[in-house]
């Protein structure tokens, strides 16, 4: 319980927890990302995680997360991938309840994933996650799926709403983007994403698949 905040650093991944393999489990109260302009976090403006996340409620505040529109340190890789949450190449998502709020990525605003077939959210939030870069894999105002050969990730989403997400640019998916992944999503309200691009709320791309059942799509502009 009670709020955990983090400025981040000058470093890889994670502004307020890293793990790299360990699990993460979240049982309520505030994870939240704090401004600061001089810092910069390039995977998870909240967490960054190559092991298991397990979320049972609570709020991951990503609102303040800071994006540069150049890389400050010529010797990294910029990413920017995840504004509130990043999940490494396989690995797993549990979440059950709870809310991730904003953050502003190059792409998944919100939350970003690689291939995995081990992400399952129910009765979560994604709320306001924006996108503002125009590269190859920009797009997912709120969530990105993102594998490199088609159809090599699923994710399942049930009793959620995904709202709000924005794409700055050209790229699509102002609410979520599945790009070579599966996304099942079940008895879930998905709204109001923009783009500049396609998709106002939903996009699958390349080789991605969206099986939608016992939802509502609504109020997406692009």
């Amino acid at each position: 319980c009670g709020v955990i905040a983090g400025s981040g650093t000058h470093t890889y991944a994670g502004g307020v927890i890293y793990s790299d393999g360990g699990d993460i489990n979240i049982y309520g109260g505030k994870l939240q990302y704090k401004m600061d302009s001089t810092k910069v976090v390039f995977n998870g403006g909240v967490i960054a995680s190559y092991g298991t996340v397990n979320i049972y409620g609570g709020i991951l505040d990503g609102s303040a997360y800071y994006v540069p529109e150049t890389d400050p340190d010529t010797t990294r890789t910029v990413s920017y991938r995840g504004g509130a949450v990043y999940l490494g190449t396989n690995k797993t998502l549990n979440m059950t309840g709870g809310a991730v709020l904003g953050g502003e990525a190059w792409t998944g605003g919100a939350l970003f994933t690689p291939t995995s077939d081990n992400i399952r959210v129910t009765g979560g939030h994604f709320i306001g996650g924006s996108s503002n870069y125009d590269g190859t894999d920009a797009g997912g105002g709120n969530i990105h799926l993102y594998a490199t050969s088609s159809n090599t990730g699923t994710a399942q989403f049930a009793n959620c709403a995904i709202t709000g997400g924005s794409v700055i640019t050209a790229k699509g998916g102002g609410n979520l983007l599945a790009t070579n992944y599966t996304a099942e999503i079940e008895n879930s309200f998905i709204a109001y994403g923009t783009t500049g691009g396609y998709g106002g709320n939903l996009v699958a791309s390349t080789g991605g698949i969206l099986n939608i059942t016992d939802s509502i799509v609504y109020g997406g502009h692009s």
